[in-house]
């Protein structure tokens, strides 16, 4: 009986095809841009590397000092904050500490090369899993000994060298000279705590152990030895902030800082405070935009379907006529309307295959490489089932109900 109803279903779809192209059109062109911004989404939140211990792993982005005189400061922190208290934890298996990307620029033969430089300590290749392309990550004792040297990106090593080895090659930069240890292949720039295309041991950083403020240029990311273990290491952070309390009461009311999870951190930049990540709100407002933005070719679909239907009303009075029964013919236009949405699905991911190949050849954002979730994949085509099916039930329901005679008057 299905066979008929698919066959019969592809049968109604090939002799009708104005209504076939329009809704599957629609279907198409919504399921493609869902999967498209999908993919921009796990790019911008979602585990990949260099940021590989994301679930297992908490980050410390803002502090915020509520002022006397109503005014919030919202900064980033000072590397001098996250030594002094950070670095006492007990829980993180692994903890780096890193300045965020600032451009800096030199002059190689007259030419100028910009470059994105970042401090770091030397727990930070542990912690961020960049690959080596030629020779290593700086060391703890390069670090406190404060030697000059430096790893740098590929693109910026072949702007600088060309095709020749970097390693024992010289960067300058001002007054300042740097020797090459290694060579990683690059990030981009949306994965704001691996990216950079020069990396500098911290202690190289000219504020560094003269400055004690608390706000500065640097952020934290802590990794627990499992993921189980997330939640005993935010504890212990706020636990630590409570201790230290106010940095300076002559100035300001409150102070405020968290640890979380990727995702909660972006969310607290945007929607959260102090008390609130607001990871819920950002929830809901990415499902209500999604459900309104599939609703819209769903009501079209729908519409379409009761004229594509309402068209057929002579074969529908022939068929009850001659004892066909309104569950079957209900279950032949869902058929239909499956198989319609179905197609328009595997279509859309075409598509958006074809959409994200076109975006990362363009280099929108440098070395950025979108790809299709498998997950996205699977609530996608669920999504498709769901939208066919509540577009396809009414009309049916409203076909089934039709008179024989009424229905042959109707022609």
């Amino acid at each position: 009986m299905l066979r008929n109803y698919l066959k019969m279903a592809l049968k109604v779809l090939n002799r009708r095809r104005f209504y076939t192209f329009i809704s599957m059109f629609g279907i198409t062109l919504t399921l493609a841009i869902l999967v498209i911004v999908a993919s921009f989404w796990e790019h911008l939140v979602g585990v990949q590397g260099p940021e590989v211990n994301q679930e297992r792993s908490l980050v410390i982005v803002n502090m915020r000092m509520k002022g006397k005189v109503g005014f919030t400061i919202s900064s980033t922190n000072s590397i001098h904050y996250l030594e002094h208290y950070v670095s006492k934890l007990q829980t993180p298996e692994m903890m780096s500490f890193y300045s965020f990307p600032f451009g800096v620029s030199s002059f190689i033969d007259g030419q100028k090369v910009n470059m994105d430089r970042k401090f770091t300590d030397a727990a930070f290749w542990q912690v961020m899993h960049h690959q080596f392309t030629e020779g290593r990550p700086y060391t703890q004792e390069e670090v406190e000994q404060r030697q000059p040297v430096v790893v740098i990106a590929r693109t910026l090593k072949e702007e600088l060298f060309g095709q020749a080895s970097a390693l024992g090659k010289e960067i300058k930069l001002g007054d300042d000279r740097f020797n090459v240890v290694g060579v990683i292949e690059n990030t981009p720039i949306t994965r704001v705590h691996s990216y950079g295309t020069l990396f500098v041991p911290v202690t190289l950083d000219k504020k560094y152990g003269i400055d004690k403020s608390f706000t500065g240029e640097y952020m934290a990311t802590l990794v627990a030895k499992d993921k189980a273990s997330v939640a005993a290491m935010q504890q212990e952070y706020q636990a630590l902030v409570s201790q230290i309390g106010n940095p300076d009461p002559s100035q300001y009311e409150s102070f405020s800082t968290n640890a979380d999870p990727y995702l909660a951190a972006f969310s607290r930049m945007i929607l959260g405070d102090a008390e609130e990540s607001g990871i819920n709100t950002l929830y809901i407002g990415l499902f209500v935009l999604s459900f309104l933005f599939m609703l819209l070719p769903t009501v079209n679909l729908m519409n379409i379907n009761i004229s594509r239907i309402m068209e057929r009303a002579s074969e529908i009075g022939v068929r009850k006529a001659f004892g066909a029964s309104s569950f079957a013919l209900i279950v032949q236009f869902i058929v239909e309307n499956l198989v319609l949405t179905l197609l328009s699905g595997l279509l859309a991911f075409v598509v958006a295959w074809v959409a994200l190949q076109a975006i990362n050849s363009a280099s929108l954002v440098a070395h950025m490489v979108l790809s299709i979730n498998l997950n996205v994949l699977g609530a996608g085509l669920l999504f498709t089932v769901v939208f066919g099916l509540l577009s396809g039930v009414y009309p049916a329901w409203r076909m089934s109900r039709l008179h024989p005679a009424e229905a042959l008057k109707t022609r």
